[in-house]
Formats: C-alpha cells, sequence, structure tokens
C-alpha cells in the first residue's frame, strides 16, 4: 500500500463570501504564519497569498482521526498535485518533490 501525503486543514468557518466558497480562517500560529486565512470553494483552494490549488471532491471521512477524536471531514483530490509556495517562502508539505495529493477539511 502506498502512502499519499494529505494536507489537513483545521480552520474556523468564517462568514460566506460567495455561495460556493467559504472564507476560513487559521487557528494556529503555524497556520496564520503559513497560510493566512484561505477561501475555500468546490474546486479550489486560495490561500492569503493568493496562491491556488485546484481541487476535485473525493468524498467524505465520517470518522477522520483529529487528535484522538472523530471528526465528519471533507477530502479533496489536489489535481495536479502542487506544493506553492506560501507566506514567508513555506509550503504545505515537503516541497515540489512531495506535494499534497489530497486535503482533508472539517470544522472544529
Amino acid at each position: 500500500m502506498r502512502a499519499w501525503p494529505i494536507l489537513v486543514l483545521a480552520l474556523a468557518a468564517g462568514s460566506a463570501t460567495a455561495q460556493t466558497s467559504e472564507r476560513w480562517e487559521p487557528v494556529s500560529n503555524t497556520a496564520m504564519s503559513i497560510t493566512g486565512p484561505v477561501r475555500l470553494a468546490p474546486d479550489r483552494i486560495i490561500f492569503g497569498t493568493g496562491a491556488a490549488l485546484t481541487l476535485e471532491a473525493a468524498g467524505t471521512v465520517a470518522a477522520f482521526d483529529v487528535d484522538g477524536r472523530k471528526v465528519s471531514a471533507r477530502l479533496f483530490r489536489v489535481m495536479p498535485p502542487m506544493d506553492p509556495p506560501l507566506r514567508r517562502g513555506n509550503r504545505l508539505c515537503g516541497g515540489p518533490s512531495s506535494p499534497p495529493r489530497y486535503i482533508a477539511v472539517w470544522e472544529p
């Protein structure tokens, strides 16, 4: 079985910026310094720097494990897998050589 890099976003939902997109605020200092606020739409995620990833819905996970508790998460496939530079040159994963292939998103 092959391991796939997965980016996990725990963000606090804000007000919707459009009917099909949501504005999410980071809930940790790490997220604030790397992604800043993000907009999540069914087909893309746009980070505070303007960098974006194209997404394809991949389903839901009813019992996604987050720090020992189970939450319902939405799963998205990153199409194509990529890891753009974000704030202060940081990246989501290990850089271009190991980009995220999936993103799991849930509301805390």
